[in-house]
Order: structure tokens, then C-alpha cells, then sequence
């Protein structure tokens, strides 16, 4: 972004934009040619030197088969998702720092987990998508602010994701005791139902346990076109049933509240 400010000069110059709102129309192309030029291929760039800004730690979602370099015009240690733009991936895999302590044994978490999958089994349910703080927290012991974004938990019976924002950086893998990451950007609209839909479909999956209680009519709908093949059953009321039952490790905790 500082290239693009403190280029602005050049940039009207070069493209004979008269105004503000011809320069604003010209930024992304002019951000993709910084980029190109930082991964060491455009002009300007330095010769055996990549010039990325980039976490080194960031990782694309589900990447398989990574694109060699000299191929895109992107991060090669960021290797990504097909682009909604030349510019930024949907779906992201950020891991910096440590992780936090945790508030439960990872023994108590799995045992919640095997007691939601025998719950799962016994009606017939293939997946669920947790959209609830209290629900996310109680199972992967991830706690986060939504500020209007949606988040999730995806449980299947052999894998549990977090589905997170991806403003929030490296924090959901830190605070995450359990399962796995994937961040959705803000880049296009309803990344979130595509990481959802990344996740779900086309794997056979028939029943999809989800909040009544929780999801609203507009997050309802999008689900229904993220996985319409997949019929929609409440998931709130059997596990508010599953957390009445305090455990040694949660006694414990309230008594330490």
C-alpha cells in the first residue's frame, strides 16, 4: 500500500487520470504489478530476491499441487486456492506465535467429541456446523469476537475445522486447542459459505446438524445454496442436553470462578 501512496504522482502520469476517482479505479491494477514485482519477475525487482511481505508462516487452505514458480504472479511460499481476483485467495491457513494455554485438557475435549459423534451416530447425522460462541468454544475451547462475521465449527466424524475470519490473523490457530484452521478474506462475499461448502460437499454427506436457535433466515439460506444436497436437522437442543452433564474438569473450573 506505501508503493501506491507514495507512487499516486506517477500513476496519474502515466494513465492521465485527471481525478480521485479514475486514481481509485486504478489501484488494483497498480497493486497487482507491485506484486508482481515483489515476487521477483516484474520491474524493479531485485535480482535473487523474492521482496515478499507476506507471513512466512501463511499457507493456502486444502493446497494440493502448488503452482511452480514463475507461474503466478503471487507469494510462492503462499501457494493458494483458485483467485476471485489476481489479487487475494478465498480461503487461507495462518499459523504465528504459540499456542495459549488451554482451559481444558485435550482429554476432556475429545471426550466431548466422542460423546457428540455417538450422538451423531445415533441420529443419523453426517456433519455439524456449529455457529454458536458457546458451542465453538465448548468443543475446540476457540472463543473469538464475530463483529458481524460468521464463524464455525465444522465436526465431522473424522475431522473437526474451525472456519474463523481471516482479520483475525493467527489467533484461531493459537486458541485452538483441537482440530484444525482455515481463514476466509473478505474479498468476496460469502467466503464463509464457501469454505463451508469446500468442506462439505461432494463428499457423500447426506445430513447436516446445525443450530435452529443460532443461525439466522439469511445465514439459513446461504447454507442451503453452499449444500443443498445436504437435508438440515436441529443440532441446538440435543447438545444444550449433552453440556447440562458438568464434567470433573468444568466442576472444577466453576468452583475456581
Amino acid at each position: 500500500m506505501w508503493k501506491i501512496l507514495t507512487s499516486s504522482s506517477r500513476i496519474l502520469w502515466e494513465k492521465g487520470l485527471p481525478d480521485l476517482q479514475k486514481l481509485t479505479a486504478a489501484v488494483p491494477a497498480v497493486i497487482g504489478r507491485c506484486q508482481h514485482s515483489d515476487t521477483g519477475h516484474g520491474p524493479g525487482s531485485s535480482n535473487g530476491t523474492t521482496g515478499t511481505t507476506q507471513d512466512v508462516h501463511s499457507q493456502p487452505a486444502h493446497a494440493h499441487n502448488p503452482t511452480p514458480a514463475g507461474k503466478q504472479h503471487v507469494d510462492t511460499r503462499s501457494q493458494q486456492l483458485p483467485l476471485t481476483d489476481d489479487l487475494m485467495p478465498r480461503l487461507i491457513d495462518r499459523r504465528n506465535g504459540q499456542k495459549v494455554k488451554p482451559t481444558f485438557s485435550v482429554e476432556e475435549l475429545q471426550r466431548k467429541l466422542d460423546k457428540l459423534r455417538a450422538l451423531m451416530l445415533s441420529s443419523n447425522i453426517d456433519a455439524v456446523l456449529f455457529t454458536s460462541y458457546h458451542n465453538i468454544n465448548y468443543y475446540c475451547d476457540f472463543l473469538y469476537c464475530a463483529f458481524g462475521r460468521p464463524y464455525g465449527l465444522v465436526i465431522t466424524m473424522d475431522k473437526v475445522l474451525v472456519i474463523a475470519s481471516a482479520i483475525d490473523g493467527g489467533q484461531p490457530w493459537r486458541r485452538t486447542q483441537i482440530g484444525e484452521n482455515v481463514l476466509y478474506t473478505d474479498w468476496q462475499r460469502d467466503n464463509f459459505y464457501h469454505a463451508v461448502q469446500t468442506e462439505l460437499a461432494g463428499r457423500g454427506l447426506m445430513t447436516l446438524g446445525v443450530e435452529f436457535d443460532d443461525m439466522t433466515l439469511d445465514g439459513f439460506t446461504k447454507l442451503n445454496l453452499a449444500v443443498p444436497d445436504m437435508q438440515k436437522v436441529d443440532i441446538g437442543k440435543p447438545t444444550m442436553r449433552l453440556r447440562m452433564k458438568k464434567s470433573d474438569e468444568e466442576i472444577a473450573l466453576i468452583r475456581c470462578v
